[in-house]
């Protein structure tokens, strides 16, 4: 049974110390045992040490208290233990929460164990540690106060580490020294093997041990709870960048933990995990670990670990190496496993390999078990993350792109390589300053490789600062796709070469478009063969893309192959190394495919014929474009570059097309292309939807009579169409292309929503149901959510603002600033959504400041007319302020308040009143009463100022909203 360094009894097993007496003496034997161990017993003796001077600190700092020796429970209680994902400084944490269940374990009562005993404890186990520190390294890295020399290349530095941890000598033996070759001649290749299509003649691939660079990276140790979600990237924002990967991985092989469960390295696709795991194996001491790199893409994806280890050996040493003797000769060293492709290994298999870590983890403890530690590393792609069972304390490393300086140096040294071509001027090098102008690619270490072979050939175009990213894919895609073509075997003859080029890049966008029209980032082999086969893009014979070698894509670096092999069948999935490279291509054959289909449509010479649209319907029936808004964005960029008679032609064909959607006659040439089961108001739905989508993409305005020029009912007509994309589209690309597209009138425009547009809304405002959207814009307004499509009249804006004021509290001292402009509003509009404002004010207690109420007032006058003031209310305001009068001459005018008698009447009871303003007692003086009831001119200013709270109470101070404009209003604020 293994004993367990981070608990005492284990610890002192560790360390031969037979007493739980005296610990600081358990220590005194540790130099002359750290001599003789291995490294994984090393590893278990500098934790058993650690675990000792916790508990020694905790008991001292805790001897005048009513304290026993350490009881069993004490004994057995588990002590964190600084590692790879928990630094020093995070320790600390844990250290305060250990000490306060240890003080729980004993028995002693709460309230004794203080935040300043804790503090005590932490103080005498620094003292210990850094005593510690001065002999035991490991103590230094843990720390991070012993880095070595400062270096960001090839993990140069973790070797340096490594073998001063562990001062070990001497050469392998026999398997060892096998392997250990094999692992350290990866330093010396190039990065890749010079080929033709690869750049220039004269071009020179660095060696791997000079360019590749320590990669930053962010670091988390997985919890009980499920909270982790370290397949998703904004969960990795929360996580600090770090840049001494070379430090972490050192302090990580040292730890005994590291035996227990793999670690995780997660990236993107071309981030540089394998070529990682290539160092890794080269740099690590082969004195002391015996390194197995096993890419999991080449051996058996349904074997047992073992399996794959033995596989992975046999491939690399010519069946030279065998894992149980291998291990054998390797008794005094730690065994380490690089698992390198998880994600390969899943998508090849049809079995379930979720737990594929457990797996790990069992194979991990087996081997402990029989005295023969290993440790194992894992990398996938970091979106697969989510979809594996990841054990409970694994440490999971996630690899981050380069920053600026690292462009810097990788550039560096790839022009260093080059310097004679560069002089010679038959390579080009490529400056730091161009690379980093297209981010999105110099900064994943694959994709800048890419860009410095593009760049490397002087016959090819500059990376211009203002070159279009559109215009920039076309290039990249072009030189290399030529570059495919004349490296092939039987390379085509001059005339044929545009052609093949033409060719190649079609399957390309093909593949982009089967994974658009699944909704996936990546295609299988088979997937692929097939959709080529069905649309008339390759024979038959292809469907067997498992044989040995067969590469439907060529070797492009655009495209990472994920290869497994399952059942002695050779299984690959394609991913495009960045997302853009498939929206592009997915623009690409569409756009390719609308001029086509145009050409043949109207370019004759006997005049228009029917379209031929079975393809153009084959690709754009699956999926809504609106799902993919750079894929749009890269159709309308090339489509302002073409021809002008085919930007004539293609909006023509749009409307021919999408005007006899609804009667299409099917047809059996593609009929075999299934990218998802047949659905046919799903295809209807779909391509209706993207013909509109590509309609509004190349026109500021389209009418809807140019889309539907044959309907009798032209919204009835719409409305179906839009309410058959909401029935038959996926949720996601319903609201997609809701958002996507905007009525105005009897037009469509292109228009994409903010996120927090209720659909309903917008689904309202594209069928132009007006009475839906004023219900649903009331509804959301009461709520709280407040919306005002184009659809919404002047007044409605304004009821759709005010609403919350009436049906929820509002912060006293909230203020109105409403619609300024009216250019171009109806009249009665505007009475309407004023007459409302004034509602709003009488029918709900409301606070306003002076100044507000004199906004409100001169607001109301200068957009309507002192018609639609609520002289009531203005009465009230003056007769309690005067001011109002003295500050706002339009007030002291006694026409005003002619349509109110309840207004005069209220005005002359505060003339009569004690001490009355002076300006009150004028305009009451100015006022006629032509109008009053018959007896009532007989009452007393006091008896009518009575009967006038009676009537009409005095209000308590009242919220109002805040709206801010053009008369659309965009936004509404609720001001405290």
């Amino acid at each position: 049974m293994r004993r367990d360094p981070q608990t005492l009894r284990g610890a002192l097993k560790i360390l031969d110390w037979p007493t739980p007496d005296n610990l600081d003496g358990a220590l005194d034997r540790l130099p002359d045992l750290l001599k003789a161990a291995t490294p994984f017993e090393r590893a278990e003796l500098v934790a058993a040490a650690h675990t000792v001077i916790v508990v020694s600190s905790y008991l001292e700092a805790m001897s005048t208290m009513p304290l026993t020796p350490p009881g069993p429970k004490l004994l057995s209680l588990s002590v964190p233990v600084p590692s790879a994902a928990i630094g020093f400084d995070e320790h600390s944490l844990w250290f305060t929460a250990w000490c306060f269940r240890a003080a729980g374990t004993e028995g002693m009562n709460g309230p004794l164990v203080s935040r300043d005993s804790v503090a005590q404890t932490h103080s005498l186990y620094v003292a210990r540690y850094l005593e510690l520190a001065a002999s035991v390294p490991e103590f230094r890295l843990w720390a991070r106060t012993e880095e070595g020399p400062a270096t960001t290349q090839g993990m140069a530095r973790l070797e340096i580490l490594l073998r001063r941890v562990l001062a070990r000598t001497g050469k392998p033996r026999d398997l060892r020294h096998v392997l250990s070759r094999r692992n350290q001649a990866e330093l010396d290749r190039p990065i890749m093997l010079a080929r033709t299509e690869s750049g220039p003649a004269d071009l020179c691939f660095p060696r791997l041990d000079d360019i590749h660079l320590n990669p930053r990276y962010r670091i988390c140790l997985t919890s009980p709870g499920n909270l982790d979600r370290p397949g998703d990237e904004r969960w990795w924002d929360g996580q600090p960048v770090r840049h001494d990967l070379d430090v972490c991985l050192a302090v990580h092989l040292l730890t005994a933990e590291a035996a227990e469960r793999p670690l995780l390295l997660l990236g993107h696709p071309g981030a540089g995990k394998s070529l990682l795991t290539k160092v890794l194996a080269a740099r690590l001491p082969p004195e002391a670990y015996t390194v197995v790199r096993v890419p999991l893409r080449a051996v058996p994806a349904n074997g047992r670990i073992l399996q794959q280890i033995q596989s992975a050996l046999d491939i690399a040493t010519n069946d030279a190496v065998q894992w149980r003797p291998l291990v054998e000769q390797s008794l005094d060293t730690t065994r380490i496993v690089l698992l390198d492709g998880l994600d390969e290994l899943l998508r090849a298999t049809p079995d379930d390999r979720t737990g594929y870590l457990h797996e790990v983890s069992e194979f991990q403890a087996n081997e402990l078990a029989q005295d023969r530690p290993a440790i194992v590393v894992v990398t996938s792609r970091t979106v697969v993350a989510d979809r594996i069972d990841i054990p409970h304390g694994t440490t999971v490393i996630k690899l981050e792109a380069f920053d600026d300086a690292q462009v810097e140096a990788w550039l560096a040294e790839w022009n260093r390589a080059n310097t004679a071509a560069i002089v010679a001027g038959t390579v080009r090098a490529l400056s730091p300053a161009a690379a980093l102008r297209r981010p999105e690619l110099s900064r994943q270490p694959l994709l800048l490789l890419m860009l410095a072979l593009y760049a490397a050939d002087p016959s090819v175009p500059e990376l211009e600062h203002d070159v279009s990213i559109t215009e920039l894919y076309r290039r990249l895609f072009d030189v290399f796709a030529a570059r495919e073509v004349d490296n092939r075997a039987d390379p085509p003859h001059p005339y044929a070469r545009t052609e093949a080029v033409r060719q190649l890049l079609d399957r390309l966008s093909t593949a982009a478009l089967a994974m658009f029209n699944r909704g996936r980032q990546d295609i299988t082999g088979a997937e692929l063969a097939a959709d080529l086969v069905n649309l008339g893009m390759a024979r038959v014979d292809v469907l067997g893309d498992s044989a040995p070698g067969r590469r439907l894509l060529g070797e492009f670096f655009f495209v990472h192959v994920a290869e497994a092999t399952n059942r002695d069948a050779t299984h690959r999935a394609y991913e495009f190394l960045h997302a853009t490279f498939g929206e592009y291509l997915v623009a690409r054959r569409v756009l390719d495919v609308l001029v086509e289909t145009a050409e043949r449509a109207f370019g004759g010479r006997y005049g228009p014929y029917e379209p031929d649209d079975d393809l153009l319907f084959a690709l754009l029936s699956h999926q809504s474009l609106a799902t993919s808004p750079p894929t749009l964005e890269f159709i309308r960029d090339q489509y302002f570059g073409l021809p002008e008679r085919d930007r004539r032609d293609i909006p023509r064909l749009l409307s021919v097309l999408m005007s006899g959607y609804r009667s299409r006659r099917p047809s059996a040439r593609h009929a075999g292309y299934r990218p998802l089961p047949i659905d046919h108001a799903r295809a209807m739905a779909a391509y209706s939807a993207n013909l509109v989508l590509l309609s509004t993409a190349f026109a500021t305005s389209v009418p809807l009579a140019q889309l539907l020029p044959e309907a009798e009912d032209l919204n009835a007509s719409w409305s179906s169409t839009v309410n058959l994309w909401r029935a038959a589209l996926d949720p996601a690309g319903w609201q997609a292309t809701i958002r996507m597209v905007m009525r105005t009138g009897d037009a469509l425009a292109r228009a994409p929503w903010p996120e927090d547009f209720p659909n309903d809304v917008l689904h309202a405002d594209l069928t132009a149901d007006l009475a839906l959207l004023r219900t649903l814009n009331y509804g959301h307004a009461a709520t709280g959510s407040l919306v005002s499509p184009p659809g919404s009249s002047w007044s409605d804006a304004i009821i759709i603002a005010l609403l919350p004021v009436l049906l929820s509290p509002v912060p006293a001292g909230a203020v109105i600033r409403l619609i300024e402009s009216t250019a171009g509003v109806d009249p009665e509009e505007v009475r309407k959504g004023v007459s409302f404002v004034w509602r709003v004010l009488r029918t709900r207690t409301v606070r306003l400041e002076f100044d507000d109420w004199c906004e409100v007032i001169d607001w109301t006058l200068r957009v309507a007319s002192s018609d639609e003031l609520d002289l009531d209310v203005v009465a009230s305001l003056v007769a309690g302020e005067p001011r109002f009068l003295h500050e706002m001459r339009r007030l002291c005018d006694p026409s005003l308040y002619h349509g109110s008698l309840a207004a005069r009447l209220r005005l002359r009871a505060a003339a009569a009143a004690a001490d009355p303003d002076p300006k009150v007692v004028e305009l009451a003086g100015a006022l006629t009463f032509d109008d009053l009831p018959e007896g009532w001119d007989a009452l007393d200013p006091a008896e009518l100022g009575r009967l006038l709270r009676i009537l009409r109470p005095p209000r308590d101070p009242i919220p109002v909203a805040v709206v801010r404009h053009p008369w659309q209003p965009t936004e509404t604020d609720y001001l405290a």
